[in-house]
């Protein structure tokens, strides 16, 4: 993965992820990138560096600006951590049972099964009334 600037110097790191195959990916806008690997599994490969793997039977992933991370596992049931930003604020998310989770810039949503919206993180988001 590479992006140039405008001078022909790259731009963002690359990310090298384990072998293997990947169902679903997730990046943001500070050079930090998550997948889902076939296994359940979600790798958080830091640039030119390591990519630390998370057990697990996630089927997706979502990751908001400062690196952290909050996966989605087959049985409906999200899990936050910090990732490799070395940001200290921890993301406690709701419970319940899920279908699909999206992350921005230091706040993550997630839509229940029963297709209304929850959000939480740092930046406070009003969900209206019956989403």
């Amino acid at each position: 993965m590479g992006t140039l600037d405008a001078t022909g110097a790259a731009w963002y790191s690359s990310f090298t992820f384990p072998s293997g195959r990947y169902t679903e990916v997730s990046t943001n806008d500070s050079r930090r990138v998550a997948a889902v690997r076939s296994d359940g599994a979600i790798v958080n490969p830091v640039p030119n560096g390591t990519a630390p793997v998370t057990p697990g039977s996630f089927v997706h992933v979502a990751i908001d600006y400062y690196g952290r991370i909050c996966g989605l596992d087959s049985s409906g049931a999200l899990t936050c951590w910090m990732g490799t930003s070395g940001n200290t604020n921890p993301l406690t998310p709701p419970s319940g049972s899920f279908s699909l989770i999206v992350g921005g810039e230091s706040t993550f949503c997630a839509v229940r099964t029963d297709g209304t919206i929850a959000c939480w993180g740092d930046t406070p988001v009003t969900v209206p009334a019956g989403w």
